[in-house]
Order: structure tokens, then sequence, then C-alpha cells
């Protein structure tokens, strides 16, 4: 029988239960920090993050904050592409909440400063015409300039 310390023993006390949410959302966090730091690709993050990038989606903030996390210079472009649009159409539009359009701006900033390249003219020069949004609250305005 191997021992507690040995490395068979180590999958013996894993859970078989599924994760719940939190669960899983504090292991997606926790692999978007690793991958950003030591700049790491996994690819699979962005299509995980559009799965759940809903403005209604519980715990939205904590997801799009962790994809950008992930993201760094060595990004490719097109793997960040679509998630931009992603954020754009279901966080920035006249249907949206201010709050949602708000969350949605500062994402695509963030991710836009990481990786300036993924963003095509026509999403950006559509995104900077909300700086002159007038309807509901200024911080629109503020967080597209």
């Amino acid at each position: 029988a191997p021992s507690p310390s040995s490395a068979s023993g180590i999958g013996a006390n894993v859970p078989t239960r599924p994760l719940s949410f939190a669960d899983r959302m504090l292991c997606f966090q926790l692999a978007c920090r690793v991958l950003g730091v030591h700049k790491l690709l996994l690819l699979g993050v962005y299509s995980y993050t559009m799965k759940y990038a809903k403005p209604h989606q519980k715990e939205v903030t904590m997801l799009l904050t962790s994809a950008i996390h992930a993201t760094h210079d060595l990004t490719p472009p097109e793997h960040v592409a679509p998630l931009l649009r992603h954020i754009a159409d279901n966080f920035v539009s006249e249907r949206s909440s201010g709050a949602a359009m708000v969350v949605g701006l500062q994402s695509v900033r963030e991710l836009c400063a990481r990786c300036p390249t993924a963003i095509d003219g026509d999403l950006l020069r559509d995104l900077v015409a909300y700086k002159d949004y007038k309807k509901g609250e200024k911080v629109i305005a503020m967080a597209a300039k």
C-alpha cells in the first residue's frame, strides 16, 4: 500500500462530486492568474469566458477580470478578438443597463491594453462613440473615454 506521502496517494482524497459554480470560478481565477503571471497560453480560456459572459451571469465581473489577467503581450490577437466582440455585443448596447455597459467598456479597455492588436477598427469606432453617450449615466461616457 502506498504511503500517504507518496505521489500515487495524491488523488485518494479528491472529491468525486462535481464542483460548485463558486469552486469552478475559483479554479478559473487561479488558472488565469498563473497564465498571466508566467505568460503561458491556454487558448480555451477565451471560449470558456464567452460561454459564461452574460450581463445577468452571477460573478460576471470576476469572470471578465480573470480573462483579462490571463491576457498578455504574447497572447495571439485572433483569440482575444472574438471575446472583445462578444463583450461589445452583450454588454455595450442600447438595450443593456448602465452598469453592464460600464463593465463591458472597462473590460474591453483592459483587454486592449494587454493585447492592443486584437480590436478591429470598426469595433473601436463603435465603442468610442459611447464617449458622447447622453442617455442615462455619466459613468458610461467616462468609461468610454
